[in-house]
């Protein structure tokens, strides 16, 4: 079977599931008053190592955006 496209149903799920990871290690993390320590760097830094660049670069624009949706609205 052919390749239509980019965006095949694995690439959706992958970055779906992706970027709850990165949402999630968004939320956890150390707060100082000099600056704010998380883990969602290295979830995205895992996806660009485990998939392409453009899932990491969705997981970790939509993951963080989401972090930030919750934690300050």
């Amino acid at each position: 079977m052919k390749k239509q496209g980019k965006f095949t149903i694995k690439f959706i799920a992958y970055t779906g599931m992706m970027t709850a990871i990165v949402s999630v290690a968004t939320l956890i993390g150390v707060s100082t008053p000099v600056a704010n320590f998380n883990i969602g760097d290295s979830a995205i830094l895992i996806t660009a190592a485990l998939f392409n660049p453009i899932t990491a670069m969705i997981a970790g624009g939509l993951g963080a955006f989401l972090a930030d949706l919750t934690t300050y609205p």
